[in-house]
């Protein structure tokens, strides 16, 4: 009798996987698809933050002035910065 429970046991093993196992399939599916979506979403923001780097919004390239201050505006700030200077002891 015993032989045909571990017979039964068995083909019951083969047909049908047991429940722990297909449950440890189950979470390294899930584990293999979160790592691909994380994966994804890392290579998507990489992409985006290179191309806001290296194309710029609008106009054309080297079309954005500079920020320095150059001729007139430059001697207003001078001026500006020398009256509000405290004087050296």
């Amino acid at each position: 009798m015993s032989e045909l429970k571990d017979l039964a046991w068995s083909v019951q093993e083969s047909v049908e996987p047991m429940p722990f196992e297909d449950l440890q399939r189950r979470g390294i599916r899930r584990r293999r698809r979160r790592q691909v979506l994380i994966g994804a979403g890392t290579a998507v923001a990489t992409a985006t933050a290179v191309l806001a780097v290296l194309l710029p919004l609008g106009g054309s390239v080297g079309a954005r002035r500079s920020r320095s201050l150059r001729g007139p505006q430059r001697r207003r700030w001078t001026a500006y910065r020398s009256a509000r200077r405290k004087p050296r002891r």
